[in-house]
């Protein structure tokens, strides 16, 4: 089985979260990052409400043009989810570091204003 390859512009994206206290991950099958409270492991996400996140611009990320789109899902039976919401949507295009920071803000504060996603400090 051949490795992932995780998109440069995934990795910057996850440590934007990362940072913001938010657990996250490349889901190679969709090409997109799975947000989750930090603290909960890959496997459990899809048993819980998370976040999906998806990315338009430049392969590399770089540039002016970085478009980020942040929906909440919730399990609706396996396999399937219900969508909640959108989150965050980029306004206008920024520079990547800065549109990963904003939404990864907006992210960490829908899990701690959602008792359900199991962050810390809440009840799933």
């Amino acid at each position: 089985m051949p490795s992932t390859t995780v998109p440069s512009t995934a990795r910057s994206i996850v440590a934007a979260l990362t940072e913001a206290g938010v657990g996250a991950f490349y889901y190679a099958e969709e090409k997109v990052i799975l947000a989750h409270p930090a603290g909960l492991s890959e496997a459990t996400v899809f048993a819980r409400p998370h976040v999906m996140l998806t990315w338009q611009g430049p392969p590399d990320g770089q540039g002016d043009g970085m478009k980020l789109e942040a929906t909440a899902w919730v399990p609706d039976g396996t396999p399937d989810y219900a969508l909640v919401g959108t989150v965050y949507t980029t306004a206008t295009r920024a520079p990547l570091a800065e549109e990963a920071a904003r939404c990864a803000r907006v992210v960490a504060q829908w899990f701690a204003a959602n008792p359900r996603s199991g962050a810390a400090g809440t009840s799933p």
